[in-house]
Parts: C-alpha cells; sequence; structure tokens
C-alpha cells in the first residue's frame, strides 16, 4: 500500500527535475540580448497584425524588456485605439479571425493600404495554428497566392517598407491537458498518445515550405522552426503521408498552441534580433 503512495511522488519529483533541467536549456536558447539590441527597438516603427499568439510574442518581448531594468520599454500601441502613428514603437492590431487565413491576410493588406505607413520601418502578419488544418488542406494554393498578391500590392505602395514573412505556428502532436496528473501520465508516457495533430501540421509545413522558398532572399520569422526545437536543440519532426513535418515542443506550451512563459521569451528574444537587424 504505501509504495501506492510513493510512486505519485516520485514521479512528481522526476518531474519536476525534468522541467528544471528542460528550463535552463531553454533559457540557453533564448539569446541574452544586448543592450544594443534592446535599445535599437526605441528607433523603429513596426505594424504587426495577428490574435492570440501573437498576443504572446508581445508579452514575450515586454518579459524581456522587464528583466533589464535599466533599458527604457518602447511603446506598445494598438492602432485599434490609436490613429496618431507620429512616435516609434510597435503597432498592433487583430487581423481578421482565426480560421480564416484568407480574410486575415485580406484584412492586413487593407489596413496598410487604407492607412499611413509611409513612414514605418517593418510590417509583418502572422497566421495562427488554428488557420491551416486538415480541412482546409486544398486551399492552401491560394492561401499562399492570396498573400503573395498582398506582398506584391503592399510593397507597391510602400517600397522602403521591410516585410517580414512567419510561418505558421504548430500544435503539439497530441493533445494536451493540463493539471499534475496529465503531467505524470505524459512523462510516463514519453508524451505521445494519440498523434491526432501530425495531419495538421503536415498541411502547416507545406504551407511554411512555400514561405521560406519563396521569400528566402527576405527576412523571414520562422516560427516553426522555433517552436519545434527542444531545449536540448533536437527537433520534433516526423513523416505523415510521405511528407517530413515538425510540432510544437511540449516545453513551450500549456495547451498544445499557446506560447506559456518559456515559450513567449524564447520565441520573443528570437523576434527581437531580427526585428533590431533589420536596416
Amino acid at each position: 500500500m504505501r509504495s501506492m503512495y510513493l510512486l505519485p511522488l516520485l514521479l512528481l519529483s522526476s518531474l519536476n527535475c525534468y522541467k528544471a533541467e528542460n528550463r535552463m536549456r531553454s533559457e540557453s536558447l533564448a539569446d541574452v540580448l544586448p543592450d544594443s539590441v534592446l535599445n535599437a527597438l526605441h528607433h523603429k516603427k513596426i505594424i504587426f497584425g495577428h490574435q492570440s499568439v501573437g498576443e504572446n510574442l508581445i508579452d514575450g518581448i515586454k518579459m524581456v524588456y522587464s528583466e533589464n531594468s535599466s533599458i527604457k520599454k518602447p511603446l506598445f500601441i494598438s492602432i485599434e485605439q490609436e490613429t496618431n502613428f507620429d512616435s516609434t514603437g510597435f503597432y498592433h492590431f487583430h487581423a481578421g479571425k482565426n480560421r480564416d487565413p484568407i480574410l486575415k491576410i485580406e484584412h492586413f493588406k487593407e489596413t496598410l493600404l487604407k492607412g499611413d505607413f509611409e513612414n514605418f520601418d517593418i510590417a509583418f502578419l502572422k497566421l495562427c495554428y488554428v488557420d491551416l488544418n486538415i480541412g482546409n488542406e486544398a486551399q492552401i494554393n491560394k492561401i499562399f497566392e492570396t498573400y503573395q498578391n498582398a506582398v506584391k500590392e503592399i510593397t507597391s505602395k510602400y517600397p522602403g517598407l521591410k516585410l517580414i514573412h512567419c510561418t505558421v505556428p504548430l500544435r503539439t502532436r497530441s493533445n494536451y491537458s493540463k493539471g499534475k496528473l496529465a503531467s505524470i501520465k505524459r512523462l510516463i508516457s514519453g508524451v505521445t498518445g494519440k498523434h491526432i495533430n501530425d495531419a495538421d501540421n503536415r498541411v502547416k509545413e507545406i504551407y511554411n515550405t512555400k514561405i521560406r522558398e519563396t521569400f528566402k532572399n527576405d527576412p523571414i520569422f520562422d516560427i516553426a522552426e522555433y517552436e519545434s526545437t527542444t531545449p536540448d536543440g533536437k527537433r520534433i519532426r516526423f513523416k505523415n503521408n510521405q511528407v517530413e513535418a515538425f510540432a510544437l515542443d511540449n516545453y513551450y506550451t500549456d495547451d498544445g498552441g499557446h506560447l506559456n512563459t518559456a515559450g513567449q521569451k524564447y520565441l520573443s528574444t528570437k523576434l527581437l534580433i531580427l526585428l533590431t537587424s533589420l536596416k
């Protein structure tokens, strides 16, 4: 009987050690940003279209700045609430709605074309992990063509504006439930379960490959690559229908799709490096 009570305690202890080790590895992946990089964001005007994972990235950037108290935080401005674009800062808005990638792309395009973003330095749109799944696999070419056309129209109006192209965020391979009991089960099972998200992630990889190949000479924020890189530098990869694809590492999420604190910090440092490196 005693062993029945000891087993959960031993598993929780192992789980805590596992989390602590992965936390250290995750922090080693998140670059330590020098003051020169953090200060560089203050001189840029950025427009960002997104939904919830975009909020995760913004929270991550704020987190990075809060850990550097000597550096003044840049302004984060919602253009849904502000129409004065005179200040430098990180302007953002909710593009379209989830599960409708074409609407998101069109909304992003129309926002830039109808607004006055002549003096902005950088613009980018991030689709969500719910936007590209097995249900709209047949639309991949149409979605990508819509994005390509949007890029052409935006760059035609703003030739000096630097566009960043984002890969689509991923899901974990299996369903993800919260709580200590779920964590123990995942530890015992090797975090596998039924890989119900593999087909969805395969569809995302087909689209992401188009982004990487078509815009290889432009700046790309490869969210999918970062999300599928484990804290020890390996990739979460698999094959589905003969296509090699990737999945979000469980360490960066608490619900299988959105970024937790570790994921926010890790990806936001990568984004900051990209944003501040563009001239």
